[in-house]
């Protein structure tokens, strides 16, 4: 008899739930939240949009895309 482990389903989510608490919390980025729970970045957007967690992009990112981008 082979014996299997029954992982139920909320167990299966702990590491993403984890990601996106510390991501809500400004402890880490998106990108890094989907590292941690082992999903593409997209996944994780759509992981975040689907329980509406806002999206976090401070003034100082904006005005770092905007020195990358008239740098190119």
């Amino acid at each position: 008899m082979i014996m299997g482990k029954t992982i139920n389903k909320s167990q299966e989510n702990l590491p993403i739930e984890l990601a996106l608490q510390k991501y809500q919390n400004f402890e880490i980025t998106l990108w890094k939240a989907a590292e941690l729970a082992g999903y593409s970045l997209s996944r994780m957007m759509d992981e975040a949009q689907k329980r509406k967690i806002p999206h976090q992009y401070s003034v100082e990112d904006f005005l770092h895309d905007i020195d990358i981008l008239q740098k190119i």
